[in-house]
């Protein structure tokens, strides 16, 4: 029986009759709700409250599938609303995704690639965002959670030698955001990993601390005493740098400039 065939069986029984359609305007004349036809937020409610806790059958779920296949949804090729965005994420908050289901999303993805033309639209939506100060704070937080885990369950953190393997794994054509190298020199040094390492190394001997204001627990720059244009062999020199807070080194460079930056110049700005 079909879920027309029950709603009609069932308006029957409860004495629904041809011509009644003036005392449910909402229904036509086989007791069905019209095009357009609107549920009430008590209704709504009341049918939550029903279906709360109850789970699909494997069979049902089957049937559903197989029901869908080849149709089309609605939003394809729709931009989606920013009011039905809202809705959906507001419906998801406090809901985190189940251990299981995130197995079953990673099993689903698994060896899949995004093509070029996604990529390029996903290039597209992000260019210019950048995470807000909050959102970099709850990622470092995350990380180092992360990383303190790895310690206490294997007993060490990911090694340098690894890290450097990471790195040369995902340069150049390897990485999803390769554009045919148009990176420049300079960037590519200051975002690899040898950079990274040296700046590591440089907060940690000064204990995290900016070396003016003797403030912790800001974000932190590493400065080169002397310059990294002129001195390209003292770039990862550990002794060349100086651990500096963004509003210090902002106010560095603001006095003396960005090039030809020389040891006298930081022993003037740090008395």
């Amino acid at each position: 029986m079909t879920n027309t065939a029950r709603t009609l069986k069932y308006l029957r029984d409860k004495g629904w009759e041809v011509g009644m359609v003036e005392r449910y305007p909402d229904r036509d004349e086989n007791g069905r709700f019209k095009k357009g036809h609107k549920t009430s937020e008590e209704i709504k409610r009341k049918i939550s409250e029903k279906l709360m806790g109850r789970k699909l059958s494997k069979e049902r779920r089957r049937k559903i599938s197989e029901g869908n296949k080849g149709r089309i949804s609605y939003w394809r090729d729709r931009p989606i609303p920013k009011e039905v965005r809202e809705k959906m994420s507001q419906s998801r908050m406090g809901h985190p995704t189940s251990k299981a289901t995130r197995k079953k999303i990673s099993k689903a993805l698994m060896g899949k690639h995004l093509s070029q033309e996604a990529k390029n639209k996903l290039r597209k939506v992000n260019l210019g965002k950048h995470h807000s100060e909050k959102t970099r704070k709850k990622i470092g937080r995350i990380v180092r959670e992360r990383n303190k885990k790895m310690k206490e369950k294997f007993g060490y953190i990911t090694s340098l030698q690894t890290r450097r393997k990471m790195s040369k794994a995902r340069k150049g054509p390897k990485s999803s955001n390769w554009k045919g190298g148009i990176t420049s020199k300079n960037k590519e040094i200051r975002q690899g990993i040898e950079f990274r390492l040296w700046r590591e190394a440089v907060f940690a001997r000064d204990n995290w601390i900016c070396q003016r204001c003797n403030k912790k627990g800001e974000y932190l720059h590493p400065h080169h005493i002397k310059n990294f244009a002129d001195y390209p062999e003292l770039r990862f020199a550990i002794d060349n740098g100086i651990t500096l807070c963004k509003k210090c080194h902002l106010k560095f460079h603001k006095i003396y400039g960005y090039n030809h930056n020389t040891k006298k110049q930081l022993k003037e700005f740090l008395t």
